[in-house]
């Protein structure tokens, strides 16, 4: 995986848009920015092209990509040249049939993990697309999301400030507070977050949605208390409290949480590196990438989409998106 190098070359202030501009690049705000134009493979995009109905998650693996479809309740791998290799799935709670899909995941063995919990259950399917085996989520309550940590085991979080680790078996390994000290007191919206795992690094990145930062471990998910900061910075949701006294002396409590500014909607790591899709307060919104340094934390500067994404994916110098403008669409491209 490449970033740009963290000092740009500025020639030119662009007028009324506070931004310095080179052909290698460009400063905005605290960013430095580099435009991503080399164009590998599109897959969808057009009224003719159907292929892909509602396409919501992505992940590389084995030479290729996979695809969540939700209308489809199905998945799709693409060679890195947009060429369809084979499907998996339909509507329906039996075997090889997906009800609520929320996490699609590979693992070091270029295994990819469905998470439905709808149907309480996992599946893991080869990069050939054939069932490797499913197994019931175990009794942990709602888990909505997973990250596979290698060597055969997953990470599954759920409403709980708990995170579990299970193996490829269906097994409960353990149970442990979530990484980030302070995850137990946050109001449930500023708490959603995802989980990442780096095998560069033997590090599992914990980013949240709506502002915050992201937390890191190592391997053995060590808790800690460290949050680090987001180049653009969004503050947690406000929660506001309101109390309102009624006509008989009782007392009537509201809360509301202002959660109107998305941070990090849809991340990748790979190599080292941290790469989130991010959303903000600029014009940038859903087209800017952010990559950090997966072991210090340190921020390594942006890429800029031409269209805006839904989702991405980073690898191999590649950078996968899923984008609808006005339909829906894969498109592949090489990183700056």
């Amino acid at each position: 995986m490449r970033v740009g190098g963290a000092v740009l070359l500025v020639l030119a202030v662009v007028a009324g848009c506070g931004e310095l501009r080179s052909e290698q690049g460009f400063a905005s705000g605290g960013r430095m920015i580099q435009p991503i134009t080399d164009t590998v493979a599109v897959v969808g995009g057009s009224e003719q092209d159907t292929l892909l109905y509602t396409p919501t998650m992505l992940a590389f693996f084995g030479g290729g990509v996979a695809v969540w479809d939700r209308d489809r309740a199905q998945i799709l791998a693409f060679g890195r040249d947009g060429t369809l290799r084979w499907r998996y799935g339909a509507k329906g709670s039996g075997p090889g049939e997906f009800a609520g899909v929320t996490q699609l995941s590979v693992d070091d063995q270029d295994r990819i993990w469905v998470l439905d919990p709808d149907n309480v259950r996992i599946s893991i399917l080869g990069s050939d697309g054939r069932l490797v085996r499913a197994f019931p989520i175990p009794d942990v309550g709602h888990a909505d999301r997973l990250a596979p940590l290698g060597g055969g085991r997953a990470l599954l979080m759920g409403l709980e400030p708990t995170v579990y680790t299970i193996d490829d078996q269906g097994n409960l390994l353990s149970s442990a507070p979530h990484p980030y000290a302070a995850y137990a007191t946050l109001n449930p919206l500023s708490a959603y977050n995802r989980a990442l795992y780096d095998a560069a690094t033997d590090s599992t990145v914990f980013f949240f949605y709506y502002g915050g930062g992201f937390a890191r471990t190592d391997g053995t998910l060590t808790p800690t208390a460290q949050l680090d900061s987001y180049i653009e910075p969004i503050p947690f949701p406000e929660v506001i409290v309101e109390q309102t006294e009624n006509a008989d002396g009782s007392v009537s409590t509201s809360t509301m949480v202002n959660a109107s500014r998305l941070a990090a909607s849809s991340g990748s790591a790979a190599a080292g590196v941290l790469s989130l899709l991010f959303q903000g307060d600029t014009e940038y919104g859903h087209r800017v990438i952010d990559n950090y340094s997966v072991g210090s934390g340190a921020y390594l500067g942006s890429w800029l989409l031409p269209d805006s994404a839904r989702a991405i994916a980073v690898e191999d110098g590649l950078v996968a998106t899923l984008v609808e403008d006005p339909y829906p669409a894969l498109i592949i491209r090489r990183a700056p």
